[in-house]
């Protein structure tokens, strides 16, 4: 797996209010070490859970609309390459956010966007991760609480 652009973008959502917040990043995240490890985790995770992928297909007629979503790509994506990786995310992080406003008592997390390729095709993974706490040993062998991110609970 070869990755080409990851970026994160942040979406809140309190309970107590109807309307989600997106807190995008202004550029693309490094892939280092970091990134691959959380990328392979999250390819693992797919796999081993039977998490499904999506797939987008061209409406049966030229009559019937395309998903949005596609549009974004089709005007976002060509010749194996977004344009701008940025403002492709931000403008389907909207997409989430419209989506995520609609529903009543969602909340938000980080929208992670990994654009791969792996056997000369492409693939874009984008997945909602939300923080959880943990427990980790400090330096003089105390407990201490930390944010985490959830693994346990993936939604795409």
């Amino acid at each position: 797996m070869n990755i080409e652009n990851i970026i994160v973008h942040e979406v809140r959502k309190e309970e107590d209010q109807s309307v989600a917040t997106i807190f995008p990043r202004d550029e693309e995240n490094t892939v280092d070490e970091h990134a691959r490890t959380l990328s392979t985790q999250l390819s693992g995770l797919f796999r081993k859970t039977g998490l499904l992928t999506g797939r987008f297909e061209t409406p049966e007629t030229p009559d019937d609309p395309q998903p949005h979503f596609v549009t974004l790509l089709e005007s976002h994506f060509d010749e194996g390459n977004f344009e701008n990786f940025v403002s492709f995310s931000e403008s389907a992080s909207r997409e989430f956010k419209r989506k995520l406003d609609e529903t009543g008592a969602s909340k938000g997390g980080y929208l992670w966007f990994n654009h791969y390729t792996y056997n000369e095709e492409n693939f874009l993974s984008i997945v909602l991760l939300r923080k959880k706490n943990g427990l980790a040993l400090s330096n003089d062998l105390t407990l201490d609480q930390i944010e985490q991110l959830d693994l346990d609970k993936l939604s795409t």
